[in-house]
């Protein structure tokens, strides 16, 4: 679809936005008396990158040939001429026609020639004195007999420059030095430097530099410098910034500003670093820098520093010991006060190590929308045009797709970011590339999207930055970040579970180990976050998209790892062979395979074929307006689609042999459909995942069969992941005697009845005494209970068997280091173990398991945490919870259970499930201070009076309650942000008008309500879903909004807009005619709607 497009073009001006003079900007002229003067000051110009014209100077006046014409050619295109004055000066001749000169010049040909007079040892009066110009007029007159250079009239003419000039006028006391300052400041204000960095590609320059200069502003000074930490992921654009910053100092720093970026450790790189930095930042003569040692150039920093205020920016600090040492050199010398130094690494821990504050530290600014496409059009308008690049005509539609490849995540909250070096890359390759812009888009999405030129390895244009990095880690730590990368387990696997201990026994190492060696990846910035454990570690998207790179170069020889990710509908790799016969040979470094296909490849996606909403005829004449492009995502319920076909027809069974991968530890096979998998030669693997793929074609039907050979012969196999287990599967027999399994999860992943062929049966793990953590989901056979738990696990913390049909749970009760156990949805299960000895215990999950009556020893499980019983219909028995002072979830919705002993002291109590009548009867609940969510089933008119005691209160679920139709009893709940209502008979709910903290509000079937809250007085809403009411008629708040008929009909349209701080929107099973004004939800992202008829 085409969209707007946007002309791009470069100004026409022929610049270069260099600031690159053809002459001299500063003409220094002086008599011989005051050349020392005038030689300092030369020098003090040229420290600061203006560079004068001075007659002792070779680039000024060449060996060998005439000087005359130089010294004027100098003087008609410079822009400031700069006279030393002096009694000498007017009784030389020279300096007296280069004043000459400057006179005429500036009266004919440059009236922007700015004249400065320097009084040096002579005053203003006494330069206008009538008696020194008589003296010094009868002395040119002499001299003009003889050289007819000499024309008095403008000699006298010259005179008047000094006048009405103001000059610098030297007085006693002030010192050269000092003077000079003076004088070098005030040409730096009228020239700009000879050469600069040329930023003119550099989008919010500005912005950046004083986000800056804000951090600056808020740090003290410590012995009289601000040290700034500055971090981010390489190619974020550090190394720019700090070019950026030294141009932006520049003449508030007089000059005196250096960027020194620490480079790669060769041999010399470090001496020639620190005379750069010398050179810039004080008075010390280059070629005399040049004899100097390393040792010499060190002790002249710390002399140097503390006689002028600097502006000194590190770039590339990394953790190596040289690289921390060279950086500290240059922090640890005494500066001047009110010096600046930034120092810029990948990551904050860096900067620590440098002893920099963690205050002063400030992550790199982040470019805005228009910023990342402005830097985008540039580089690809300029690429290749050093001239006049051509005008480009371009689609909004490709730029913002363009610009969506540069977007990638970062950080622990999933934030993202715009990469410029990323956009600089694609920018230039659309640039240099003649093909239609559309034409390279797409063709992107089958390659390398930032290497269309095929550069290899080093030359990679953004992975050879990340690489730097990568090469310094040890070997072992390589294949650490590659496990992190790509062959870590997949979500479904490894839910909730400790990445840290997968890790530990991939890598045979402890976990305090492995944590330590995280710790190094961080501080090099391979990675951002650890976390805890319990969720992915956080790693920056381009260092995903590196290792995935890292598995396709090198030699098949040298090769640690393997990567296939298919995306066609047979088990193909990239090179067009099947997958399989990559393995003949040369692979004995090999340690990671990993092989997959995309779920859209799984399904045959492109054979899914849905019908247009023209065809549906939705009830009631549903229109899509201009809501759904405003919003973030817009979901409709998949009951109003018609899926005509769908492709599940066999794909193209292939065969794997690893013969030659003999050390292979980690193994990844997901959705990869395959006859027989020949796991014999893999003696060292020690993690093993497969999925095949069959809950998301069907879970009613068994997995097809994959015959698998060597599985029993894993002797080191400390990790198995199985999801779609064929029935009557050679995988099950072979588990039990893997004796040194640690982690084993099994699910059958589907949920159809068996029959005696199909039937999936338990492994019997009465040998598999390591075991640490167990899965066994969705296992449907005949067997009353699983064989094998017994008091000798005795490392099993972990247990899940959760939507099985056993009827026991034989030995579970014996698992005293148990911490986990979820048996929900067990719905055969009758009776548990005696769970007294599981002292452990953490978490107990039996949700739905229908048929339990009782939970014998409950009382004894001290250290649990969560209890979840919802659905427990028959879960008659008194609890007792007087022992369990650590329970933090309590949920028994849906349970007999009248009474629980021992509620009121719940200390630590954070949510809680129950029946309306078991906290009514309670009268001593306030203390139950930690409470943050109250769901109850059912409802009175007194309401539960306590709520309104619990400080910390924000969720509340009503559900279920049946024959009170008005809300009452919260009138005190002022500090809710979260109201739930399910199946209630409430007509209204008016009451919660007042509720002005809430944020999310939730009504599902409560299909007699009528009347809603004002959501006009709910002022920080961000949710509302309402599903199934199909009786509500009263939307105050909302009628300007046009969001029901029945508000059409009865209210008219109305014109209010109400700045409503709505970002989802939910409106399920009400009679919806049309999407919302836009208007009256400016922040609205989500939007779910389910038409009533369908939705019955």
């Amino acid at each position: 679809m085409a969209g707007s497009s946007t002309s791009v073009a470069r100004d026409r001006d022929g610049k270069t936005h260099r600031n690159v003079a053809s002459g001299h900007p500063v003409f220094l002229s002086h008599s011989g008396a005051q050349k020392n003067f005038a030689e300092q000051l030369c020098v003090d110009l040229e420290s600061f990158n203006r560079y004068p014209f001075f007659d002792k100077r070779s680039d000024s006046l060449p060996k060998g040939e005439l000087f005359p014409q130089h010294i004027f050619k100098a003087i008609q295109q410079c822009q400031v001429g700069v006279v030393v004055l002096s009694e000498e000066f007017f009784c030389s001749k020279w300096p007296m026609l280069e004043l000459v000169e400057m006179s005429k010049t500036k009266k004919l040909n440059n009236r922007e020639l700015k004249f400065m007079p320097i009084f040096l040892s002579i005053s203003p009066n006494e330069c206008c004195s009538r008696a020194n110009r008589e003296r010094w007029l009868s002395m040119w007159r002499e001299w003009s007999q003889e050289d007819n250079r000499i024309k008095i009239e403008e000699w006298v003419e010259a005179l008047k420059l000094l006048g009405p000039t103001n000059g610098f006028v030297y007085k006693v006391g002030l010192g050269e030095v000092k003077f000079r300052k003076k004088i070098v400041k005030e040409i730096c204000k009228v020239v700009p430097p000879s050469v600069v960095w040329d930023d003119f590609h550099v989008q919010g320059r500005s912005r950046l530099c004083q986000v800056i200069r804000d951090k600056l502003n808020t740090i003290q000074p410590c012995g009289g410098i601000r040290k700034l930490g500055v971090y981010g992921v390489g190619g974020i654009g550090k190394t720019t910034l700090c070019k950026s910053l030294c141009k932006d100092f520049l003449m508030e720093y007089q000059g005196k500003v250096c960027h020194a970026e620490l480079k790669e450790l060769k041999e010399g790189s470090k001496i020639e670093l620190l005379r750069e930095v010398l050179k810039r930042l004080t008075q010390t003569n280059e070629k005399a820098l040049q004899r100097f040692s390393e040792d010499e150039c060190r002790d002249l920093l710390r002399k140097e520093m503390s006689k002028q205020r600097v502006f000194l920016t590190i770039d590339n600090v990394f953790d190596s010991s040289k690289c921390l040492e060279e950086a500290n050199m240059y922090l640890q010398v005494e500066y001047d006060i009110d010096s600046v130094v930034i120092v810029t690494a990948r990551s904050l821990d860096q900067l620590q190590m440098l002893k920099i504050d963690e205050r002063h530290c400030l992550e790199m600014p982040e470019l805005k929308e228009d910023e990342a496409r402005s830097l985008f059009l540039y580089h690809a308008t300029h690429a290749g045009h050093v001239q006049y690049p051509p005008e480009v005509e371009v689609d909004e539609e490709i730029i913002s797709r363009c610009l969506k490849k540069c977007y990638f995540c970062k950080g622990p909250k999933n934030k993202y970011h715009y990469h410029p070096l990323a956009l600089e890359v694609l920018g230039r390759q659309f640039g240099y590339n003649s093909e239609p812009w559309d034409v390279q888009l797409d063709r992107l999405e089958a390659e390398d999207t930032f290497n269309q030129l095929q550069e290899r390895g080093n030359q990679h244009p953004i992975f050879s930055i990340l690489r730097r990095s990568f090469d310094t880690l040890a070997p072992e730590d390589q294949l650490l970040f590659m496990d992190v990368a790509i062959a870590y387990p997949e979500h479904y696997f490894w839910s909730k579970r400790d990445i840290f201990t997968w890790l530990s026994l991939v890598h045979e190492a402890s976990s305090d180990a492995i944590k330590r060696r995280l710790m190094g990846l961080k501080r090099k910035s391979v990675i951002e976050e650890l976390g805890d454990g319990s969720r992915d570690i956080v790693m920056h998207d381009l260092w995903r998209e590196f290792a995935v790179m890292e598995t396709k170069i090198g030699e098949v020889e040298r090769q640690r790892w393997v990567y296939d990710v298919v995306d066609n509908l047979s088990l193909r790799s990239e090179e067009g062979g099947v997958v399989g016969t990559r393995f003949g040979g040369g692979w004995v470094n090999l340690q990671r395979i990993c092989m997959m296909r995309t779920e859209r490849s799984f399904l045959g996606m492109e054979n899914l074929r849905l019908r247009s909403m023209d065809e549906l005829n939705p009830p009631h004449g549903m229109k899509i307006m201009q809501t759904i492009k405003s919003c973030a995502s817009v979901h409709i319920n998949q009951s109003i689609r018609s899926m005509v076909t769908t492709d599940t027809s066999p794909i193209p069974l292939d065969e794997v042999s690893f013969s030659y991968c003999t050390n292979v530890t980690v193994l990844k096979l997901l959705r990869v459909r395959m006859k027989i998998l020949d796991l014999n030669a893999l003696r060292h693997l020690r993690s093993l995942e497969y999925d095949s793929g069959w809950s998301l074609v069907s879970s009613n039907t068994s997995p097809p069969a994959v015959k698998v050979r060597g599985l029993a012969r894993l002797s080191n196999l400390v990790v198995l992941l199985l999801d779609g287990i064929p029935g009557h599967s050679s995988w099950i027999e072979a588990i039990s005697g893997l004796t040194k399994l640690q982690i084993l999860r099994l699910d059958s992943g589907t949920r159809w009845r068996p029959d005696d062929k199909h039937e999936i049966k338990y492994p019997n793990l009465r040998k598999l005494w390591s075991l640490r953590d167990v899965t066994m989901t969705r296992f449907r056979n005949r067997a009353n209970t699983i064989s094998g738990f017994s008091k000798r696990m005795s490392f099993l913390r972990i247990l899940d068997l959760s939507e099985c049909s056993f009827l026991r749970c034989d030995g579970v009760g014996d698992l005293v280091a148990l911490e986990e156990l979820n048996l929900s949805y067990c719905k055969k299960l009758k009776e548990l173990p005696n769970l007294q000895s599981l002292t452990r215990l953490r978490r107990l999950n039996i949700r739905n398991c229908g048929l339990i009556r009782a939970l014998p020893g409950f009382g004894a499980l001290v250290a649990l945490e969560v209890l979840q019983a919802a659905g427990c219909f028959k879960l008659a028995q008194l609890l007792d919870l007087r022992k369990l002072v650590h329970l933090q979830v309590l949920n028994i919705y849906n349970s007999p259970a009248s009474a629980l002993l021992g509620l009121g002291n719940m200390t630590s109590l954070r949510e809680i499930s129950v029946r309306f009548e078991v906290l009514e009867d309670c009268r001593d609940l306030q203390m139950l201070t930690e409470l943050r969510k109250v769901w109850v089933s059912g409802w009175g008119s007194q309401g539960l009076p306590f709520l309104s005691t619990l400080p910390k209160l924000e969720d509340l679920g009503l559900v279920d309650s049946r024959g009170v139709e008005l809300l009452t009893g919260l009138s005190n709940l002022t500090g809710l942000l979260k109201f739930n209502f399910y199946f209630c008979d409430f007509k209204d709910v008016s009451c919660l008008s007042h509720f002005s903290t809430l944020r999310e509000l939730i009504i599902t079937n409560c299909d007699k309500l009528e009347r809603l809250p004002d959501i006009h007085k709910l002022t920080r809403l961000e949710m509302l879903e309402i599903y199934g009411c199909e009786s509500l008629r009263i939307w105050e708040g909302l009628r300007g909004s046009r969001l029901l008929e029945t508000v059409i009909s009865d209210h008219g349209n109305g014109a209010g807009v109400y700045p409503l701080l709505i970002e989802t929107l939910l409106c399920n099973g009400v009679p919806v005619t049309e999407l919302p004004d836009a208007r009256s939800f400016p922040h609205l992202k989500h939007l779910y709607l389910s038409p009533p008829l369908l939705y019955q």
